[in-house]
């Protein structure tokens, strides 16, 4: 059985599929359902999208569907350079820094953009060298591996 998250969004379903398909590479619309609005036009009901081989579902609602931090997705990223494109896509189009690797992007939504490499640092061996990678992390908004490293190693 497969799962598939959905958005419901305000109004702006399109818009949003079209977007995140362009900033995530292999990103593609598989499907915009339209059908005729209150004035006979067609107007856009879902749309579904596959990023990284993963389906979501967008679903236009109204201006009172708005996003909270209660739902978010993780980009687990291989290196700084995915961590710092995220980031600058999500951020630099008009969307907000949180903590801690989380932003909101230009509608709103939440995402945790976060190395892989990450629980490793968290969770070494040393509770010490642990407590210091986690402080360094709490310290920041984007998330920057060697920064924490080097807060380990002081």
């Amino acid at each position: 059985m497969a799962l598939t998250p959905s958005l419901l969004v305000a109004g702006n379903a399109e818009e949003m599929a079209t977007y995140y398909t362009g900033v995530f590479p292999d990103g593609e619309v598989s499907d915009i359902f339209r059908a005729p609005g209150p004035d006979g036009t067609d107007v856009v009901i879902t749309a579904n999208i596959v990023i990284n081989g993963s389906p979501l579902l967008i679903i236009n609602g109204t201006d009172k569907n708005t996003f909270t931090d209660a739902f978010s997705f993780v980009i687990n990223c291989t290196d700084q350079n995915e961590v710092d494109y995220f980031w600058n896509r999500f951020v630099g189009d008009g969307g907000e820094e949180i903590a801690c690797g989380w932003c909101k992007d230009k509608f709103g939504f939440h995402w945790q953009v976060t190395p892989v490499e990450m629980p490793q640092l968290l969770q070494d061996p040393d509770p010490e060298r642990a407590g210091k990678a986690m402080q360094a992390m709490m310290g920041m908004k984007k998330l920057d591996l060697a920064a924490m490293k080097a807060a380990m190693d002081a």
